[in-house]
Order: structure tokens, then C-alpha cells, then sequence
């Protein structure tokens, strides 16, 4: 009996309603499902979505490939990896899936690099690769290493999202939740004010004596436009009285 592991479907962006229908519809018109089911010790690595169908029709014949990997961390890499060569996917699911990829081989490869052992065994050989993981998969995915090292950042905040309110993650990579990462900014930069330190930008404008007061975000402009306004009625008022 095949297994679903909850970390490795979470790596695999859902399929749309309409997707999975017809997914549906082409297992059935074939009567079987032609490409093997990936597993790694009776757990589903890939496919996920073909199994989902098979939940719905066991009568449909289907084959299983026991693939090897030396640890989970492979194999969240590897799916990552697969995902982002074969599907036409959100840039956020794009962004996610080279940072887990990246976050997952680094820790995969973090083992002993020098030992004669591991420059001996051929399980080891990417261990001392001269290439760094970083610039591997920048390099597999055609970006920057810059960029590689933002989107496991990027694919680190998603999963703790995920974990304080579950559902964020799906919402996030679907693009539903765009707006909300936007408005997502670092902490501003603190600088000391009477012994205190307080932020430069937004939570706190001014201080009179102490006392703290929000600022609007649009006072600036306020202000702004009341001096043009002024300007202008001086303006007019001298050209008035040269008349």
C-alpha cells in the first residue's frame, strides 16, 4: 500500500479543478497510468496527483519505481528539482521551489567533505564537488546565486506562514496572497533619540517631549500640496496688486 508523506506533497503545487478533471478524463481514456508511480520505501515521491485519481478509481491498473536516496532532505530536493523543469508554474511557486531546492541540497550535502572516505565513495561524489551548491542550482535554473539565496529566504518565511496559520502556504504560491507579501517590509532601521531607540520611518514620526505619535503615511504629500497652494495664493495676490 502506497504512502503520502505530508512534507513531500506539500512541494507539489496543486492542480486547478479544471487541471485535475482533465488529468482525470486522461487516465481513463488510456485505462491505465502509463508512467510509473515514483516512490522512496513505499512512499509517494512524485505523482501525487495521478494517485489522487487512483484513491478515486482502484480499478485502474498503475506501476510503482523504487527510487534511491540517501536521506529526506534528497528527496525534497529532488522533487523540487523535477517540479521545476516539467510544470508551468506561478512565479511564487518558481521563487519557492529553487529556494527549497537549494535549502534541501545544502543540507543534504552538508556531511563530511574531506574525509578519504567520502572523497572515495561514489554515493559522496557531490560532496566535494568544486561547484557550490548555491552556484549549482542558480546555475541549473538559469538565475542569479543572489537570487537563489533571496527565494530560500523567501521559501523559509512561506513555511513559517504556513505553520502559524495553515492554508497561507497554498494562498501564497496561488498568487491569492501577493498584496499581503508586498506590504511584508523589514523592520526599519532603528536610531537612538534621548537614550531610546526608535524606528526612522513608519510606527513613529515625531516626538514631542517624549510622546510618540503614528504616522500617516500620506502626510507628507498633505503637507506638500498646502505649500504649493500657499505659494500659488501669494503669487496671486501680488500679481494683483501690481495691477
Amino acid at each position: 500500500m502506497l504512502k503520502i508523506d505530508p512534507e513531500f506533497a506539500d512541494q507539489i503545487p496543486p492542480l486547478t479543478e479544471e487541471e485535475f478533471r482533465q488529468l482525470e478524463a486522461n487516465i481513463l481514456s488510456d485505462g491505465e497510468v502509463i508512467n510509473p508511480i515514483i516512490v522512496w520505501d513505499g512512499v509517494i515521491v512524485d505523482d501525487h496527483n495521478r494517485f489522487r485519481v487512483l484513491e478515486q478509481h482502484p480499478e485502474v491498473p498503475y506501476k510503482t519505481f523504487e527510487k534511491q536516496f540517501s536521506d529526506r532532505s534528497e528527496v525534497v530536493a529532488w522533487i523540487c528539482k523535477n517540479q521545476l523543469g516539467r510544470r508551468n508554474l506561478t512565479p511564487e511557486q518558481r521563487k519557492y521551489l529553487i529556494g527549497k531546492q537549494y535549502g534541501m541540497e545544502k543540507a543534504s550535502y552538508g556531511g563530511d567533505r574531506k574525509s578519504q572516505e567520502a572523497k572515495s565513495s561514489s554515493q559522496n561524489g557531490n560532496l566535494i564537488s568544486d561547484q557550490k551548491t548555491c552556484e549549482k542550482v542558480a546555475k541549473e535554473n538559469h538565475v542569479s546565486k543572489n537570487y537563489v539565496i533571496r527565494a530560500n529566504h523567501y521559501a523559509n518565511g512561506v513555511d513559517a506562514a504556513e505553520e502559524a496559520v495553515p492554508g497561507t502556504r497554498q494562498d501564497i504560491l496561488s498568487g491569492k496572497s501577493a498584496r499581503w507579501m508586498r506590504q511584508c517590509r523589514p523592520w526599519p532601521r532603528l536610531r537612538p533619540k534621548n537614550g531610546r531607540l526608535l524606528p526612522t520611518t513608519f510606527e513613529t514620526r515625531r516626538y514631542n517631549g517624549g510622546a510618540s505619535r503614528a504616522w500617516n503615511p500620506n502626510e507628507k504629500k498633505s503637507r506638500a500640496r498646502l505649500r504649493k497652494s500657499a505659494r500659488q495664493n501669494r503669487l496671486t495676490a501680488r500679481t494683483n496688486l501690481l495691477r
